[in-house]
Protein backbone atom coordinates (compact mmCIF):
# COMPACT_ATOMS: atom_id res chain seq x y z
CA UNK A 1 0.00 0.00 0.00
CA UNK A 2 0.83 3.23 -0.78
CA UNK A 3 2.65 5.49 2.25
CA UNK A 4 -0.16 7.28 4.31
CA UNK A 5 -2.41 4.55 3.81
CA UNK A 6 -4.11 2.24 6.76
CA UNK A 7 -1.54 0.12 7.27
CA UNK A 8 0.65 3.19 8.70
CA UNK A 9 -0.99 5.75 9.97
CA UNK A 10 0.53 8.88 8.80
CA UNK A 11 2.55 11.37 10.98
CA UNK A 12 -0.03 13.59 13.33
CA UNK A 13 -2.75 11.01 12.93
CA UNK A 14 -4.91 9.08 15.66
CA UNK A 15 -1.90 6.73 16.78
CA UNK A 16 0.37 9.59 17.87
CA UNK A 17 -1.25 12.44 19.72
CA UNK A 18 0.39 15.61 17.69
CA UNK A 19 2.84 17.97 19.72
CA UNK A 20 0.30 20.27 22.65
CA UNK A 21 -2.50 17.36 22.40
CA UNK A 22 -4.26 15.97 25.06
CA UNK A 23 -1.62 13.15 25.98
CA UNK A 24 0.43 15.95 27.07
CA UNK A 25 -0.52 18.89 29.06
CA UNK A 26 0.78 22.57 27.18
CA UNK A 27 2.75 24.43 29.21
CA UNK A 28 1.26 26.71 31.39
CA UNK A 29 -1.62 24.21 30.75
CA UNK A 30 -3.76 22.84 34.30
CA UNK A 31 -1.23 19.62 34.60
CA UNK A 32 1.30 22.37 35.88
CA UNK A 33 0.14 25.86 37.16
CA UNK A 34 1.95 28.56 36.25
CA UNK A 35 4.06 30.55 38.16
CA UNK A 36 2.20 32.98 40.35
CA UNK A 37 -1.51 31.12 40.12
CA UNK A 38 -3.03 29.02 42.72
CA UNK A 39 -0.17 26.42 44.08
CA UNK A 40 1.50 28.89 44.88
CA UNK A 41 0.28 32.37 46.47
CA UNK A 42 2.16 35.72 44.99
CA UNK A 43 4.58 37.26 46.45
CA UNK A 44 2.81 40.03 48.58
CA UNK A 45 -0.39 38.81 47.71
CA UNK A 46 -3.14 37.83 50.08
CA UNK A 47 -1.29 34.50 51.46
CA UNK A 48 1.99 36.09 52.25
CA UNK A 49 0.42 38.67 54.37
CA UNK A 50 -1.58 36.23 56.20
CA UNK A 51 1.32 33.59 56.71
CA UNK A 52 4.05 36.34 57.38
CA UNK A 53 3.88 39.75 58.69
CA UNK A 54 5.12 42.40 56.85
CA UNK A 55 8.01 44.38 57.60
CA UNK A 56 7.44 47.85 59.12
CA UNK A 57 5.75 49.83 61.88
CA UNK A 58 5.09 46.82 63.60
CA UNK A 59 8.39 45.33 64.43
CA UNK A 60 9.45 48.64 65.23
CA UNK A 61 6.68 49.57 67.51
CA UNK A 62 7.79 47.77 70.90
CA UNK A 63 11.43 49.27 70.80
CA UNK A 64 9.52 52.94 70.31
CA UNK A 65 7.24 51.86 73.59
CA UNK A 66 10.05 50.89 75.32
CA UNK A 67 12.22 54.12 74.60
CA UNK A 68 9.74 56.46 75.09
CA UNK A 69 8.89 54.44 78.82
CA UNK A 70 12.75 54.60 79.66
CA UNK A 71 12.46 58.60 78.63
CA UNK A 72 9.41 59.12 81.10
CA UNK A 73 11.76 57.36 84.34
CA UNK A 74 14.88 59.19 83.20
CA UNK A 75 12.88 62.49 83.26
CA UNK A 76 10.99 61.64 86.63
CA UNK A 77 14.22 60.46 88.10
CA UNK A 78 16.20 63.63 87.10
CA UNK A 79 13.18 66.04 88.31
CA UNK A 80 13.29 64.12 91.57
CA UNK A 81 16.66 64.40 92.40
CA UNK A 82 17.14 67.54 91.10
CA UNK A 83 14.26 69.24 92.41
CA UNK A 84 14.89 67.88 96.23
CA UNK A 85 18.61 68.51 95.63
CA UNK A 86 17.48 72.60 94.60
CA UNK A 87 14.63 72.26 97.98
CA UNK A 88 16.84 71.05 100.47
CA UNK A 89 20.45 72.20 100.14
CA UNK A 90 20.44 75.01 97.41
CA UNK A 91 17.50 77.03 98.19
CA UNK A 92 16.29 75.55 101.90
CA UNK A 93 13.74 77.09 103.19
CA UNK A 94 14.31 79.15 106.29
CA UNK A 95 12.67 77.95 109.58
CA UNK A 96 9.24 79.73 109.91
CA UNK A 97 9.91 82.90 112.64
CA UNK A 98 8.22 81.89 116.31
CA UNK A 99 6.69 85.42 116.45
CA UNK A 100 3.96 84.40 113.58
CA UNK A 101 2.71 81.59 115.46
CA UNK A 102 -0.44 81.69 117.65
CA UNK A 103 -0.55 83.49 120.49
CA UNK A 104 -2.44 83.43 124.25
CA UNK A 105 -6.08 84.77 122.84
CA UNK A 106 -5.68 83.55 119.65
CA UNK A 107 -8.71 81.47 117.78
CA UNK A 108 -8.77 79.60 114.34
CA UNK A 109 -10.24 76.55 113.30
CA UNK A 110 -11.98 74.27 110.89
CA UNK A 111 -15.75 73.99 109.73
CA UNK A 112 -15.42 71.16 107.78
CA UNK A 113 -14.14 68.81 110.71
CA UNK A 114 -16.13 70.57 113.23
CA UNK A 115 -12.93 71.56 115.44
CA UNK A 116 -11.93 75.39 116.99
CA UNK A 117 -9.20 75.82 118.70
CA UNK A 118 -8.38 78.43 121.40
CA UNK A 119 -4.70 79.40 122.40
CA UNK A 120 -5.28 80.09 126.51
CA UNK A 121 -1.32 80.06 127.16
CA UNK A 122 2.22 79.44 125.77
CA UNK A 123 4.91 78.40 128.04
CA UNK A 124 8.35 78.23 126.30
CA UNK A 125 7.18 76.51 122.95
CA UNK A 126 4.10 74.25 123.94
CA UNK A 127 0.62 75.58 123.43
CA UNK A 128 -2.26 75.07 126.32
CA UNK A 129 -5.18 75.17 124.44
CA UNK A 130 -9.04 75.07 124.68
CA UNK A 131 -10.40 72.60 121.81
CA UNK A 132 -14.07 72.78 120.86
CA UNK A 133 -15.60 70.26 119.41
CA UNK A 134 -19.03 70.75 117.48
CA UNK A 135 -22.08 68.31 117.47
CA UNK A 136 -21.40 65.74 114.27
CA UNK A 137 -18.01 66.72 113.85
CA UNK A 138 -16.38 63.90 111.80
CA UNK A 139 -12.56 65.48 112.74
CA UNK A 140 -9.41 65.13 111.14
CA UNK A 141 -8.23 61.46 109.56
CA UNK A 142 -6.71 58.63 111.31
CA UNK A 143 -3.73 59.95 111.73
CA UNK A 144 -0.18 59.76 114.22
CA UNK A 145 2.77 62.43 115.72
CA UNK A 146 6.51 61.08 115.46
CA UNK A 147 7.45 63.48 118.18
CA UNK A 148 4.88 64.31 120.75
CA UNK A 149 1.66 63.02 122.55
CA UNK A 150 -1.99 64.30 123.05
CA UNK A 151 -3.76 64.41 125.97
CA UNK A 152 -7.48 64.47 125.85
CA UNK A 153 -8.72 66.26 129.39
CA UNK A 154 -12.81 66.61 128.92
CA UNK A 155 -14.55 69.25 130.91
CA UNK A 156 -17.59 68.57 128.99
CA UNK A 157 -19.42 66.50 126.77
CA UNK A 158 -18.56 62.96 125.63
CA UNK A 159 -15.56 63.06 123.12
CA UNK A 160 -14.65 60.13 121.12
CA UNK A 161 -11.43 58.72 120.04
CA UNK A 162 -10.97 56.65 117.26
CA UNK A 163 -7.46 54.22 117.29
CA UNK A 164 -6.46 51.72 115.06
CA UNK A 165 -8.42 48.50 116.52
CA UNK A 166 -11.43 50.22 118.74
CA UNK A 167 -13.08 53.53 119.76
CA UNK A 168 -12.57 54.82 123.39
CA UNK A 169 -15.23 57.46 124.86
CA UNK A 170 -13.49 60.04 127.41
CA UNK A 171 -16.14 61.73 129.44
CA UNK A 172 -16.57 64.83 131.44
CA UNK A 173 -13.21 65.01 134.23
CA UNK A 174 -12.09 61.76 132.33
CA UNK A 175 -8.46 61.99 130.39
CA UNK A 176 -6.73 59.86 127.56
CA UNK A 177 -2.76 59.98 126.44
CA UNK A 178 -2.40 59.09 122.74
CA UNK A 179 1.32 58.35 122.58
CA UNK A 180 3.57 59.78 119.84
CA UNK A 181 3.04 56.96 116.63
CA UNK A 182 -0.47 55.80 118.05
CA UNK A 183 -2.93 56.26 115.12
CA UNK A 184 -6.12 57.89 116.42
CA UNK A 185 -9.43 60.59 115.66
CA UNK A 186 -10.68 62.40 117.53
CA UNK A 187 -14.33 62.86 117.15
CA UNK A 188 -17.91 63.88 118.23
CA UNK A 189 -20.78 61.92 116.74
CA UNK A 190 -23.16 63.04 119.50
CA UNK A 191 -25.78 66.37 120.16
CA UNK A 192 -24.04 68.14 122.50
CA UNK A 193 -20.68 70.09 121.96
CA UNK A 194 -16.98 68.81 123.60
CA UNK A 195 -14.97 70.83 125.10
CA UNK A 196 -11.41 69.64 126.09
CA UNK A 197 -8.51 71.53 127.88
CA UNK A 198 -6.27 71.29 130.10
CA UNK A 199 -3.79 73.69 132.58
CA UNK A 200 -0.96 71.92 131.34
CA UNK A 201 0.30 72.21 127.73
CA UNK A 202 -1.50 70.56 125.03
CA UNK A 203 0.98 70.51 121.74
CA UNK A 204 3.56 72.05 120.32
CA UNK A 205 3.24 75.72 119.53
CA UNK A 206 4.63 74.71 115.91
CA UNK A 207 1.77 72.23 115.69
CA UNK A 208 -1.02 75.09 116.74
CA UNK A 209 0.78 76.88 114.09
CA UNK A 210 1.00 73.99 111.33
CA UNK A 211 -2.94 73.52 111.91
CA UNK A 212 -3.83 77.49 111.79
CA UNK A 213 -1.76 77.21 108.15
CA UNK A 214 -3.98 73.79 106.84
CA UNK A 215 -7.32 74.38 108.16
CA UNK A 216 -7.78 77.43 105.59
CA UNK A 217 -6.90 75.18 102.64
CA UNK A 218 -8.73 71.88 104.24
CA UNK A 219 -12.66 74.18 104.27
CA UNK A 220 -11.15 75.87 101.24
CA UNK A 221 -11.56 72.52 99.21
CA UNK A 222 -14.17 70.80 101.63
CA UNK A 223 -11.73 68.19 102.22
CA UNK A 224 -8.55 66.74 101.34
CA UNK A 225 -7.48 68.88 98.14
CA UNK A 226 -4.25 68.83 95.90
CA UNK A 227 -3.44 71.93 97.15
CA UNK A 228 -3.23 70.65 100.61
CA UNK A 229 -1.26 67.80 99.72
CA UNK A 230 1.40 70.64 97.87
CA UNK A 231 1.19 72.88 101.01
CA UNK A 232 1.65 69.66 103.61
CA UNK A 233 4.94 68.40 101.52
CA UNK A 234 6.57 71.64 102.43
CA UNK A 235 5.00 72.07 105.60
CA UNK A 236 6.07 68.77 106.90
CA UNK A 237 9.02 69.72 109.44
CA UNK A 238 6.32 71.97 111.66
CA UNK A 239 3.54 69.96 111.25
CA UNK A 240 4.41 66.32 112.47
CA UNK A 241 1.28 64.84 111.24
CA UNK A 242 0.98 62.23 109.28
CA UNK A 243 -2.11 60.12 107.25
CA UNK A 244 -2.67 56.80 108.86
CA UNK A 245 -3.88 54.72 106.30
CA UNK A 246 -1.10 55.96 104.02
CA UNK A 247 2.35 53.99 104.15
CA UNK A 248 5.10 55.78 105.22
CA UNK A 249 7.46 54.80 102.20
CA UNK A 250 4.30 56.52 100.23
CA UNK A 251 4.00 59.61 101.95
CA UNK A 252 7.76 60.06 101.87
CA UNK A 253 7.60 59.02 97.79
CA UNK A 254 4.53 61.66 97.72
CA UNK A 255 7.06 64.40 99.00
CA UNK A 256 9.75 63.79 96.82
CA UNK A 257 7.26 64.20 94.27
CA UNK A 258 5.13 67.28 95.25
CA UNK A 259 7.97 69.34 97.38
CA UNK A 260 9.83 70.64 93.94
CA UNK A 261 6.40 71.31 92.13
CA UNK A 262 5.21 73.26 95.48
CA UNK A 263 8.71 75.42 95.78
CA UNK A 264 8.59 76.26 92.28
CA UNK A 265 4.43 77.23 92.41
CA UNK A 266 5.59 79.37 95.45
CA UNK A 267 4.47 77.31 98.23
CA UNK A 268 6.54 77.66 101.61
CA UNK A 269 6.62 75.88 104.81
CA UNK A 270 4.70 78.47 106.37
CA UNK A 271 3.00 81.29 104.24
CA UNK A 272 2.81 84.67 106.31
CA UNK A 273 -0.64 85.26 104.57
CA UNK A 274 -2.12 82.60 106.73
CA UNK A 275 -0.58 83.11 109.93
CA UNK A 276 -2.19 84.26 112.86
CA UNK A 277 0.41 87.18 113.27
CA UNK A 278 2.19 88.32 109.99
CA UNK A 279 5.77 90.35 110.48
CA UNK A 280 7.94 90.38 107.62
CA UNK A 281 9.19 87.41 107.61
CA UNK A 282 10.42 84.42 104.55
CA UNK A 283 11.39 87.20 102.41
CA UNK A 284 13.29 84.65 100.26
CA UNK A 285 13.01 80.90 100.05
CA UNK A 286 12.17 80.13 96.99
CA UNK A 287 13.53 78.55 93.73
CA UNK A 288 13.47 82.04 92.45
CA UNK A 289 15.55 83.89 95.06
Amino acid sequence: MPVGDQGKQPRGGQGKQPVGGQGKQPRGGQGKQPVGGQGKPPRGGQGSGQGKPPRGDQGKRPKRVWRLAGGTLGAIALYVVMGNALHHWVFPLPPPDPDTYPRAGDEFGSEFEGFSVRVLEVIDDQAVVELLIQPGAVGPPLHYHKSFAEEFVVREGVLHIELKDRVVTVGPGESFRVEPLTPHRPFNPGTEPVVVASDEPLIPQSFAACLAQIYPLLDEARGVSFSLLLQLSVVDPICDTHIADVPRPVVAGMNLLLAPAARLMGYRNYDPGRALHSPEVLAEGSFEG
